[in-house]
């Protein structure tokens, strides 16, 4: 199987736009593990102007 590498950002949106990127890294970790894929975060970056729970970028290894 070919491994995927997938990059979410929200560019140079709005600071809200981060939380979408967490929430759509969420769903793509949840639709792996029900089709029996292994997904992961492979690496992220914390927004400078955001809490720093909420990741923006976020790379995400299928």
């Amino acid at each position: 199987m070919d491994t995927v590498y997938l990059q979410i950002t929200s560019g140079r949106g709005p600071i809200e736009c981060c939380r979408i990127v967490v929430l759509v890294a969420q769903e793509i970790l949840s639709d792996a593990a029900r089709q029996g894929l292994n997904a992961e975060i492979f690496d992220y970056k914390n927004s400078p102007d955001f809490d720093n729970a909420s990741p923006c970028p976020i790379f995400v290894v299928v």
